[in-house]
């Protein structure tokens, strides 16, 4: 099967993006952002002047869980932005509520929005809280070391939304900011490229001793055919 992987329809979002001039230096950006703590990532995670979770469906990917994904990015961000292969747009037409902005990718690797976004009608303080950790939860709310998570998500709840949602920004920009330097520093002058998209992500260390061990592998075994081919000419 032909078509684009996640990490290269990535790329080729943030390009646009950033040729639109919605990012720039001052953007921060985070590659698998890890939305509460049920384990779900948003694909890309974009701090400028909106908060901005995306959601890439590559030709490899199915759609089935298109729904809930919108509806937690929904709970989080600002705005929701869905990046397609071109197969994709009218299933998720069907889905995707009017708000979510929708690009497609085509088979050329071009990006075009083919509906624009808006701010969603809900979020969710309680889901935003779960974005931050423990330490930051307690000086919100004042409470004491031993206070159980629950007990003070509950307490922080009752702050104005813009409290929360501040904080929850500040936690982003300082988790984050240093790869994002990072990253704009790597991109002077040239196209973005999926390897300065991997190193947005947290993961970046584990996924290149993950790919070292690969092309590792992929030597030895070469190696391995090469004598051994050698071996049976020598025997033939």
């Amino acid at each position: 099967m032909t078509g684009r992987r996640e990490l290269a329809m990535k790329a080729i979002f943030l390009q646009a993006m950033r040729a639109n001039k919605v990012i720039d230096r001052n953007s921060v950006i985070a590659s698998e952002y890890v939305l509460a703590r049920n384990g779900r990532r948003a694909d890309l995670a974009i701090l400028a002047n909106d908060f901005i979770g995306v959601e890439i469906k590559s030709d490899f990917d199915t759609l089935y869980r298109l729904e809930e994904q919108i509806a937690a990015y929904e709970r989080c961000f600002e705005k929701t932005v869905v990046v397609l292969a071109a197969k994709h747009l009218d299933p998720c037409l069907a889905i995707a509520p009017r708000h979510v902005e929708v690009w497609i990718i085509d088979g050329a690797g071009t990006p075009r929005m083919m509906r624009a976004g808006a701010n969603p009608p809900r979020f969710s303080d309680e889901f935003r809280l779960n974005l931050l950790p423990i330490a930051t939860l307690r000086k919100l709310s004042n409470s004491p070391k031993g206070t159980k998570r629950a007990d003070i998500i509950r307490e922080c709840s009752q702050l104005p939304p813009e409290w929360i949602f501040g904080a929850v920004k500040d936690h982003f920009r300082n988790s984050f900011e240093k790869t994002s330097g990072e990253f704009w520093e790597g991109i002077t002058r040239k196209k973005i490229s999926q390897t300065d998209v991997l190193n947005l992500s947290r993961y970046a260390d584990d996924r290149l001793r993950s790919t070292n061990a690969m092309t590792e592998r992929t030597k030895f075994w070469e190696e391995w055919n090469r004598n051994a081919g050698s071996f049976f000419e020598m025997t033939a």
